[in-house]
């Protein structure tokens, strides 16, 4: 695997962020204060607006074990997860079972055989991609919205910051 699957993976799960934001849904977005989490978050955030979707940001510290409760019981219909550790994912997977959720990160993770499901993880390890060398959260958030955002063009930059 490698850059054409990933690019297929940002189309499959920006066409699934895209019926999200045309049906009007409630989307968080929740994000590491990293300087990378926050822009990441802004990206997505800035895209959902221009395509008059509906969706809050929240910025919290590495650990997000603590507000994942609060999270949940605030009730969203769609979440997104940007720049936080890869340990955090198969707990994600577990809370949030239905699907409705994406998880961005760069930080090392590979398929393994315990069944669990990447089905709403961009992650480019997954595509033996080098997610700390080759590209920030910011960068694939940036290529997850540049699929339908069309005035995506003017916050290029952002991704090269982080």
């Amino acid at each position: 695997m490698g850059v054409k699957e990933l690019k297929n993976n940002w189309f499959i799960k920006s066409q699934k962020l895209l019926k999200e934001i045309e049906q009007k849904k409630d989307i968080f977005i929740f994000t590491n204060s990293t300087v990378d989490g926050v822009i990441s978050g802004s990206i997505i955030l800035k895209s959902v607006f221009n395509n008059i979707g509906n969706a809050t940001i929240r910025c919290a510290p590495e650990k997000i074990e603590n507000t994942i409760d609060e999270i949940i019981h605030e009730k969203h219909d769609f979440y997104i997860f940007t720049d936080f550790n890869s340990d955090i994912i198969d707990n994600i997977n577990k809370i949030f079972n239905e699907g409705n959720f994406l998880f961005i990160n760069i930080d090392a993770i590979t398929k393994s055989n315990n069944n669990n499901n990447y089905e709403n993880i961009i992650n480019p390890w997954l595509y033996n991609i080098n997610g700390k060398e080759e590209i920030s959260s910011a960068g694939l958030s940036y290529l997850l919205i540049k699929n339908f955002d069309r005035n995506s063009n003017n916050i290029s930059y952002l991704p090269i910051i982080s």
